[in-house]
């Protein structure tokens, strides 16, 4: 398998993932509406499963990067690096990527006030912490300012 289809190969799995998280982070928000402590406790086991699969694919991602002679490289600036006839596929799968991490994103946040507003209805004053490891994660779309660390398949300038 020559390099371009085995990264090709992988951004389809990578993509395949943030639409898993996204319906995982639609479900948790549908839990944590529920008031079932049942479904609230299968909705923290599931997000601990889904950081942990992110924290393997980043690692996989950006090992596969570096074999591939990529490092460093944002995604916009290695779809420049296939053939013509595979840049509008990648702009798509790119597109797909940065719109379920938007949504992912959202939804976490919607899941955090709901959280917050749950436990303050009980007088707890808890800290939060933002789940799925996506406050690291700015840099995926450009309507953020800030950045992912330079190694980031999908870091792009603003």
């Amino acid at each position: 398998m020559n390099s371009r289809q085995e990264l090709l190969d992988f951004l389809y799995e990578y993509a395949g993932f943030f639409s898993e998280m996204e319906q995982t982070e639609t479900q948790k928000l549908d839990n944590l509406l529920s008031r079932q402590l049942e479904r609230i406790e299968h909705s923290i086991s599931m997000q601990q499963a889904m950081d942990k699969r992110l924290q393997n694919l980043e690692k996989r991602r950006a090992d596969l990067q570096t074999k591939l002679g990529f490092d460093g490289m944002s995604f916009k600036n290695i779809i420049e690096e296939f053939p013509e006839e595979n840049r509008a596929e990648l702009s798509r799968l790119f597109e797909r990527i940065e719109n379920s991490l938007d949504n992912i994103k959202f939804l976490n946040q919607k899941s955090m006030n709901v959280a917050k507003s749950r436990l303050e209805e009980m007088g707890s004053n808890a800290q939060f912490k933002v789940s799925a490891n996506l406050s690291n994660y700015s840099g995926y779309t450009t309507k953020d300012s800030n950045q992912m660390p330079a190694h980031s398949i999908l870091e792009t300038k603003v």
